[in-house]
């Protein structure tokens, strides 16, 4: 395993195994891989329904929670370089689109 891709690759076959617990005061959400896995692909394809194409910057601004996982991961998805199989991680900002996420609505 050299890229997170690869490491995205994994999520799939790891299946039911856990991957996240997010606590907000008395719930206690359980999130598996299978779970990541789906929820960042969907994410991915919401960013390219919204325009969001290689190249482009997007900025995540999230509180900790297992959406800020889904959209890290879907977003490299959705912005992958299929020629080197990679993410893209910026370290300046500049982006032109924006997600986000109420977690206290889940």
């Amino acid at each position: 395993m050299k890229t997170l891709g690869d490491l995205f690759k994994t999520f799939k076959e790891r299946g039911n195994a856990t991957a996240f617990v997010y606590r907000t005061g008395v719930r206690r959400f359980v999130f598996s891989y299978r779970d990541l896995h789906v929820l960042s692909l969907r994410m991915a394809r919401l960013l390219e329904e919204r325009g969001v194409k290689k190249g482009d910057r997007v900025v995540l601004w999230a509180p900790n929670s297992p959406w800020w996982g889904i959209i890290f991961w879907g977003g490299g998805r959705a912005r992958r370089d299929s020629g080197a199989g990679g993410f893209y991680v910026r370290q300046r900002t500049g982006g032109n689109h924006r997600e986000t996420h109420r977690s206290e609505t889940y």
